[in-house]
């Protein structure tokens, strides 16, 4: 799993009477995660004294205890459901709010970490794989868009992200894009050490809309967020999208330049995988479009012509 920038730690002091001699036993959480897949291995890191035990539970059904053995303890937990999820020994307790995509989490974010409520959050995203691909019906697909258009018609969509567009193109975005003016509506992002933390932040106020555009900068990858984590949390933000009823969501990845996607090979295949995985359409344009200094229209061009080609704006 990943690592907390913070560590998040509990201190238990028992002091034990012997013959005038104090001993104190403490124990703390050193890792844990912020993020997790439904069923599958979530590690957390205790620190305490040989012989303490630590019970695991979710919604207060047990899911897992263990007793030091040496100073360090691997805390493996499979996640079945959301809810508070308490690790303690009987007497003192870390916490954490386990969150579904279904839920209207009311985000924030302290220190660079995600809260609920002051408590820490994980966030519990299904693992999806993307649908097979079913070729026979290619022939009938093709004849069917010659006979009519079978692209949906939209009247109005929301750009998520996209902070590395000029302000200029930002306030005149619908002309830049050749669509309806009022068109494109822009919510506003909080302020967070992450991205996608902003994002996620900003599901609570996210209008309705037909069509949703992610627009992904490199600021994440540039800032050291583990490569699983952000695939758990771009899964865990579209399947939140398609529960607040957004029919068409895209995701466009960060305008990386040739020398990034050697530093960063692994997020264009990722947001692919996670669009594919989601029901989400996927807006690539080719490395040689990115320019340096950054040309916001050379951006925009590749990625509405993709847009274009799977919905109609109107």
């Amino acid at each position: 799993m990943f690592r907390w920038n913070a560590v998040l730690s509990l201190c238990l002091l028992l002091p034990w009477a012997a013959a005038g001699q104090t001993t104190s036993r403490v124990w703390r959480v050193a890792y844990a995660p912020d993020a997790a897949y439904v069923g599958e291995k979530a590690t957390f890191v205790l620190e305490g004294v040989p012989g303490q035990t630590v019970t695991a539970t979710l919604n207060r059904v047990t899911l897992a205890a263990r007793t030091f053995e040496a100073p360090s303890l691997e805390l493996n937990l499979s996640l079945p459901e959301g809810g508070r999820l308490r690790i303690g020994d009987g007497d003192v307790s870390a916490e954490w709010e386990v969150l579904r995509p279904s839920r209207r989490p009311g985000l924030a974010e302290t220190n660079g970490q995600l809260v609920v409520n002051g408590r820490p959050a994980i966030l519990l995203a299904d693992h999806r794989a993307p649908p097979k691909h079913d070729r026979r019906w290619e022939t009938v697909s093709v004849i069917r868009r010659l006979l009519a258009d079978p692209r949906p018609v939209v009247k109005s969509g929301l750009l998520a992200g996209g902070d590395f567009l000029p302000v200029h193109v930002r306030r005149r975005l619908d002309t830049f894009t050749s669509v309806h003016e009022g068109f494109w509506t822009l919510p506003e992002t909080p302020v967070a050490l992450y991205e996608l933390h902003g994002l996620l932040i900003a599901l609570d106020r996210l209008a309705s809309s037909e069509l949703l555009l992610v627009a992904l900068s490199d600021r994440d990858h540039e800032r050291g967020l583990p490569p699983l984590s952000f695939a758990i949390k771009l899964d865990w933000y579209l399947q939140a999208v398609r529960k607040r009823g957004i029919a068409h969501p895209y995701v466009a990845p960060p305008p990386f330049t040739a020398r990034q996607r050697e530093r960063f090979p692994h997020v264009w295949p990722q947001c692919r995988l996670s669009a594919l995985s989601n029901r989400a359409g996927y807006l690539s344009f080719h490395e040689s479009k990115v320019r340096e200094p950054f040309s916001a229209l050379a951006w925009l061009r590749p990625v509405m012509d993709r847009l274009g080609g799977s919905v109609r704006c109107e």
